[in-house]
């Protein structure tokens, strides 16, 4: 089997595996993001998800998540993100080059975009567990498609 079709199954089994995972996360792990003292774990433990924005003067950087709490890339995540970059961008005190914030901005917004599209919002527990059989059952189908090529 070609290299570029395997890259493409195995793209699509990773986001067929992060909705599912999506599903099961708890609403509450932002909230958990936002402690300090979790964050500072979470950013030692999964250290791609989070993105930097270093201060004017060699000052510590500020890291905003773009994870939820089991490492995988959330696009509620990513809007609290850019919730914060704006409001550092409206600050007057000029702690934060303005070209690396807006680079920031940008890159989040793109990754909201490709984050967001896929990802269903069951209303309650039936809708949850539904989603999940029917997101294994994509999966099944893949391996299924998978091993016959």
């Amino acid at each position: 089997m070609p290299n570029h079709k395997v890259k493409e199954q195995l793209t699509t089994l990773t986001e067929l595996i992060r909705s599912v995972a999506q599903n099961l996360e708890p609403m509450d792990s932002l909230k958990a993001l936002q402690q300090k003292d979790l964050r500072d774990r979470l950013r030692g433990k999964y250290p791609k998800c989070f993105v930097c924005v270093k201060q004017l003067g060699g000052q510590t950087p500020d890291f905003f998540p773009v994870c939820n709490t089991a490492g995988m890339v959330d696009a509620r995540a990513i809007d609290m993100s850019i919730r914060a970059l704006n409001r550092l961008m409206s600050d007057e005190s000029g702690a934060y080059d303005s070209n690396d914030l807006t680079k920031m901005l940008s890159k989040l917004e793109r990754m909201k975009s490709v984050y967001s599209k896929t990802v269903p919002k069951p209303p309650n527990m039936a809708g949850r567990k539904a989603m999940v059989t029917r997101m294994m059952n994509n999966v099944k189908d893949h391996l299924k498609n998978v091993r016959t090529d």
